[in-house]
């Protein structure tokens, strides 16, 4: 498996063959109006907490008697056995593997709701940092033993501080987003400024700006900022990618041919935006938003990486720069340059730091 759809469309076939219903017809029916078609629905969420406190609930023998000292918190090997209980109790053959039961609960253990803004809702698929695979990949095929081995490991890749940072970053690219699909449609001079400063040359002075923002920019920004306000939205992470040695990407994500769901894929990079100050605000949020806004543009619009802002995204040939070199970013690549979109909307909110626009419009 390579991506989080292909994880949710395995979850829903083992729902269809009610594969909790021996366990418990309450999370059997519970699980299955949460996986809906499309996505999830989030007005069944409560069961992910449900089942979070099912699997992390002290084992019997851990309950305080009278006059006894308090009980230890379980511990991962604690845990790991009740994934593999209920992994059990599920199954309607028990000489068959319970592979695919455990790492379904396993993954569900770390599935969130997250927030809520209008109807915007925002999850979170995480997963314990020791995974170089998504759950069903990982357990395929694996011994009790081994099975519950991996079940032991909890710390999260994101935790709750990430999955925090993603809902902030959200609101800001939606609202940015927002806003340069206004200004775009009746631009006044700063947005054509502002326009022309990441997509455009200096020496493009006949070009109709007034065209160029109301027709070219401002039905890039429709689909962006359309998605920025989807219904539904997912981020997760993509263990695969995260133990990538040769790639370390802030994100990424997939073509709307290649996953329908709005899925962002996280990588450990980004969550170095949630560094606080001691005021508790995070200088790099910006940052944060414009990946998001970058990330869409891939999705949405078929943006590609031609050049990244920490190589320089001034559009246009530099000074003794030999054309279709590294040393040039030509016009015709900034429209369908997934940075030059991101930094476009945070440019135009007037929230890019002195210091990254010298690194960046070079």
């Amino acid at each position: 498996m390579h991506k989080f759809s292909q994880v949710y469309d395995l979850s829903r076939q083992l729902l269809a063959a009610k594969c909790f219903k021996k366990w418990s017809d309450h999370y059997q029916s519970a699980l299955e109006a949460l996986f809906a078609d499309g996505g999830p629905a989030d007005g069944h969420a409560e069961v992910l907490d449900s089942l979070r406190d099912t699997l992390s609930r002290q084992p019997p023998s851990a309950i305080k008697l009278r006059n006894q000292p308090a009980p230890k918190p379980p511990t991962g090997e604690d845990l790991a056995n009740l994934v593999i209980r209920y992994a059990k109790l599920s199954q309607d053959d028990p000489t068959k593997g319970l592979d695919d039961r455990a790492a379904f609960l396993k993954m569900l253990k770390h599935f969130y709701f997250v927030s809520r803004a209008g109807n915007q809702v925002v999850w979170v698929a995480d997963s314990p940092s020791a995974y170089s695979k998504y759950t069903y990949d990982l357990f395929k095929g694996k011994t009790e033993r081994s099975i519950a081995d991996a079940c032991k490991q909890n710390h999260e890749v994101f935790g709750e501080t990430g999955r925090k940072l993603f809902s902030d970053a959200l609101s800001l690219a939606r609202k940015w987003s927002m806003d340069a699909y206004a200004k775009l449609s009746t631009p006044d001079e700063n947005t054509k400024k502002v326009a022309k400063r990441w997509f455009l040359s200096e020496n493009d002075s006949d070009l109709d700006l007034d065209h160029f923002c109301k027709i070219t920019l401002m039905g890039q920004f429709k689909l962006i900022s359309s998605a920025c306000n989807d219904t539904r939205i997912i981020f997760a992470d993509d263990p695969i990618e995260r133990t990538n040695s040769k790639r370390d990407p802030y994100a990424s994500t997939h073509y709307e041919g290649h996953e329908k769901m709005r899925v962002i894929y996280i990588s450990k990079p980004y969550l170095e935006f949630a560094k606080q100050k001691r005021d508790g605000s995070m200088p790099k949020l910006w940052h944060a938003a414009k990946t998001i806004i970058h990330e869409l543009a891939h999705k949405e619009l078929g943006a590609e990486d031609k050049r990244y802002g920490w190589k320089g995204i001034k559009p246009g040939m530099k000074p003794g720069a030999r054309r279709g070199t590294q040393e040039t970013f030509e016009v015709f690549e900034t429209l369908t340059n997934a940075d030059s979109y991101g930094f476009f909307a945070v440019d135009l909110a007037g929230a890019i730091p002195a210091a990254d626009f010298r690194e960046v419009y070079r």
